[in-house]
């Protein structure tokens, strides 16, 4: 009875169909995949809007690097860095207490660091400290030289809880 039974085959196509293929335009492919594109965009904008703050630079106290009018977008996802977390170098926002405003300064120096300006040059743990982003003003100009006969700042130690910024633009950061 095995032996009377014969390997199951498809049907046959008439002859006009065999070797035919139905092709979508590739208009169609491409709209197709900007539509997936713009959904994902769209996915990803409302899952990350809530963790994105935007603001435009007010001032000039990051300038050159953030110039006046520069669109600054931060993600806010969780809590705020740990200072374990930081580096010399980062740029942060944060909230100042009294007037509420959001500011932009650049970390200098970290829990446990001295600090101090000397000649108008940052000194960090008694080493100057090279600084390409800051723009500092000539200590040679007539309107800076009272400012640079003056002793250096106090050498400030800074405690386990916080962290030393400034604006890259000293002569216009508070």
């Amino acid at each position: 009875m095995l032996d009377s039974l014969s390997p199951l085959t498809p049907p046959l196509l008439p002859s006009s169909k065999v070797g035919t293929s139905r092709r979508r335009p590739r208009w169609v492919l491409a709209l197709a995949g900007f539509g997936l594109l713009l959904a994902s965009f769209v996915v990803a904008l409302v899952c990350c809007a809530p963790f994105l703050e935007s603001f435009v630079v007010m001032g000039n106290a990051m300038a050159p690097t953030l110039p006046k009018g520069a669109r600054v977008t931060t993600w806010q996802f969780g809590s705020p860095p740990v200072r374990s977390d930081l580096k010399h170098g980062d740029i942060v926002t944060y909230t100042e207490s009294e007037a509420g405003k959001t500011l932009i300064k650049r970390v200098v120096a970290l829990p446990g660091d001295a600090v101090e300006i000397v000649g108008g040059v940052l000194h960090v743990n008694g080493q100057p400290v090279d600084e390409p982003y800051a723009k500092s003003p000539d200590p040679l100009a007539p309107s800076n030289r009272r400012r640079y006969a003056q002793p250096p700042g106090p050498r400030t130690l800074l405690s386990d809880d916080a962290v030393y910024m400034l604006g890259d633009n000293r002569v216009d950061s508070h």
